[in-house]
């Protein structure tokens, strides 16, 4: 069975990470080059359940 977490901030190391290993291969993203951890804070944010808008 598979379980599903919100992602905290501390967790946003692992998810660059991930995200990085998929540039080389361009099929997730249309990105060249790795992003930054410190480059992703306000996306991070900005994802949070709290700041979900709906209509």
């Amino acid at each position: 069975m598979l379980t599903f977490k919100i992602a905290e901030f501390n967790d946003l190391p692992e998810i660059v990470r991930i995200y990085n290993q998929t540039i080389s291969t361009r099929m997730a993203t249309a990105d060249l080059d790795p992003i930054s951890v410190e480059s992703r804070y306000e996306w991070f944010e900005q994802h949070q359940p709290t700041n979900f808008h709906f209509g």
